[in-house]
């Protein structure tokens, strides 16, 4: 059985609906216009929502735009029932989000058929949510979380408890404790918290509990440079809430591999520090963290390879990033960790190597 709202101002309709999926074992809820739908939506997360788009007040249109730009809602499949007089503006609606259409009138077994369809779809993909969550479950037995329990943190929670045991705490204690007893994979830190420094700092600190990943929690509609700061001081990860299934995903996927790689300023200097030698990976990591900070604003990049043996192996492999980096203007250079390396910008490279930050930093700095 599935909860499926049907949003529609004929209350006809709505009826003739109610009854049609009810007699296919569904739950049926009902709203009468478009507001009365994105309230329903939003508090109990049907599974599937039949949408009309002719109504006053807030047109199918408008409703459909509101509901996948809410992250609460934006994943719930949504079905139009349009008249065939607007069938040809069928295309808009799909293009805005919606998962299929019925042009009325219609055959009930038709609508049926669609509605099935939608749920399969939805079954497949929490199907491959949960054979991701049982993968991730090997890696990440367990998430501690300090933040406040707000309406948007309670839905990362849930969503986190699809992948892992969830453990929320009030404060930097409580967080240091559950991290010496579970070991998890990461720890997700509300970013304005006030002991979230001192969580990153202390984590940071203890060699037993370095690789743990940080994730800076940030609402929805953070600056670039907030993002930036952020894995600027020690995070290696920053995710806005409310969150999607497809961003805690790609988290997720993150978070399945090693740690290779983070991030630090240094007086408006970023530092990209690899520590561990998995080439594509690494590069993939370190040009998204470009990315985050380009667009900050930051323009001058030190790529730090001293941490692994024979940085300057690594070379070839980032020469073509660098290249395009120093081509778009930015000031960037690499850091090898070898004191036989030369200083300076390499003829044959054409970007500037160091042996150690020291010297970057003072080139950089004139």
């Amino acid at each position: 059985m599935a909860k499926i709202l049907v949003i529609d101002d004929d209350p006809d309709l709505r009826e003739m609906l109610r009854f049609l999926l009810a007699q296919a074992n569904h739950e049926v809820l009902q709203a009468v216009d478009g507001l009365d739908g994105l309230r329903q939506a939003w508090q109990k997360q049907p599974d599937v929502i039949l949408l009309d788009v002719m109504m006053p007040t807030l047109d199918g249109y408008e409703t459909l735009r509101r509901l996948k730009s809410l992250p609460e809602t934006r994943d719930i499949p949504v079905i139009v029932l349009t008249a065939v007089s607007a069938a040809s503006r069928v295309q808009s609606l799909i293009a805005c989000g919606a998962a299929d259409y019925v042009v009325k009138p219609f055959a009930p077994h038709l609508l049926l058929e669609r509605v099935e369809k939608a749920l399969a779809r939805e079954r497949a993909l929490s199907a491959e949510a949960v054979a991701g969550a049982e993968a991730a479950r090997a890696e990440a037995p367990c998430f501690v979380v300090l933040a406040p329990e707000t309406l948007e943190v309670r839905l990362l929670l849930r969503y986190l408890m699809r992948y892992g045991q969830v453990i929320l705490v009030h404060n930097d204690l409580e967080a240091w404790a559950a991290v010496a007893e579970h070991r998890p994979r990461a720890v997700l830190l509300w970013a304005s918290a006030p002991q979230a420094e001192v969580v990153v700092a202390r984590l940071r600190a203890q060699e037993a509990v370095r690789e743990v990943y940080l994730v800076g929690l940030l609402g929805r509609g953070a600056s670039a440079r907030e993002r930036a700061e952020l894995l600027g001081s020690g995070f290696d990860a920053v995710l806005e809430v409310p969150a999607t299934r497809q961003e805690l995903a790609k988290l997720m996927e993150s978070l399945g591999q090693p740690r290779i790689s983070f991030a630090r300023l240094h007086g408006g200097i970023v530092v990209l520090v690899v520590v561990a030698l998995e080439r594509a990976a690494a590069m993939q990591r370190l040009r998204d963290a470009i990315l985050d900070f380009r667009a900050a604003g930051f323009r001058r990049f030190v790529l730090d390879f001293s941490y692994i043996p024979g940085g300057s192996q690594v070379l070839p492999a980032v020469l073509p990033l660098l290249r395009y980096l120093i081509g778009e203007g930015v000031e960037a250079c690499v850091v090898t960790g070898e004191p036989a390396a030369p200083s300076g910008l390499m003829a044959e490279w054409g970007v500037p190597v160091f042996g150690a930050l020291e010297e970057a930093f003072a080139a950089m700095e004139r």
